[in-house]
């Protein structure tokens, strides 16, 4: 559990844990430098499976990757710290890792709750209206984007071996990143009971879109780095026209909030991609109307 201000919920978050129905396990604690409260109330567990760890503030991707490398058992889970475990979560979990074989890697769906507690969605399948999704879903998650949310995550501590800890330099974007390299070498298995509660509160790092839409956009320029046969798995051009759209939407948020030296950046890459007149007319206004085209999106935005 990654903590970084966050005494509001927190509480909450690790109770959720200490009282669940399966009991062998630890929870790990990672205190990334908070200012506020935080600290006071992990200590106010007086719990010996509670591990307590803190570091200076580099981030949620840090303090994960602090737990990982501190952590004993051989099956990890994630959870926010103002996210809720469901009492009967880690059990299903576990018992789904013994049914299977197939998997080191499973999620599962989950509610969503208001910043009272309050269940707004049972299912986030039902809200999203999709399907379950699972075996092999790197084509699923490089064409629409994630749709595994950390805390509704297990898996086997071995797969950081092979594909690295999460991406620090990915900040926002970094489970997006690993569920990438997860997926492109192992099958996902899915748990289609709600096992945990997503908070959905106006201080979610998610809803800050310009940085979000900037590192999302880096972590599958990345999957195409490093994967070469991307273009062979989910087709050449469908690659692009992700690639494509990814970049011009990336550029557009930062026009939104002004950032031109990014929106100028993501654009070239646009153009890379799609080749589209729309693209290069705005391009070209960048770079040589930069303020003018700034203010105009900007403007467009809060409209």
């Amino acid at each position: 559990m990654p903590v970084y201000n966050g005494e509001k919920f927190l509480a909450e978050a690790i109770e959720s844990v200490l009282s669940q129905s399966f009991q062998d396990f630890e929870l790990i604690c990672v205190n990334d430098g908070s200012t506020d409260g935080s600290q006071q109330i992990i200590d106010s567990f007086l719990d010996s499976r509670l591990k307590r760890l803190s570091q200076t503030n580099a981030g949620q991707a840090s303090a994960r990757n602090c737990g990982i490398k501190f952590c004993k058992g051989n099956l990890i889970s994630f959870l926010d710290q103002d996210d809720v475990y469901l009492p009967t979560c880690i059990e299903e979990r576990v018992k789904y890792f013994h049914k299977s074989d197939s998997y080191s890697f499973i999620y599962n769906d989950f509610m969503i709750i208001d910043k009272n507690s309050t269940v707004v969605n049972p299912s986030v399948l039902k809200w999203r209206k999709t399907k379950s999704i699972s075996g092999k879903c790197f084509n699923e998650l490089f064409l629409n984007g994630t749709f595994i949310s950390p805390s509704s995550v297990m898996m086997e501590k071995e797969i950081f071996d092979k594909i690295g800890l999460f991406d620090e330099t990915l900040w926002g974007a970094d489970d997006y990143d690993l569920w990438l390299r997860i997926s492109y070498y192992y099958s996902i298995g899915f748990v289609p009971s709600p096992l945990n509660k997503y908070r959905v509160h106006s201080q979610n790092f998610s809803k800050n879109n310009s940085i979000m839409e900037n590192r999302t956009a880096l972590a599958i320029l990345k999957a195409v780095e490093n994967f070469p046969d991307v273009d062979k798995l989910v087709g050449k051009r469908e690659m692009k026209k992700r690639l494509y759209q990814v970049c011009f939407d990336t550029a557009y948020s930062n026009l939104k909030v002004g950032d031109l030296n990014p929106a100028y950046y993501w654009l070239k890459k646009a153009w890379h991609w799609g080749r589209k007149p729309k693209t290069l007319l705005i391009l070209v206004a960048t770079k040589y109307f930069g303020a003018l085209v700034g203010k105009y999106y900007s403007r467009k935005a809060s409209e």
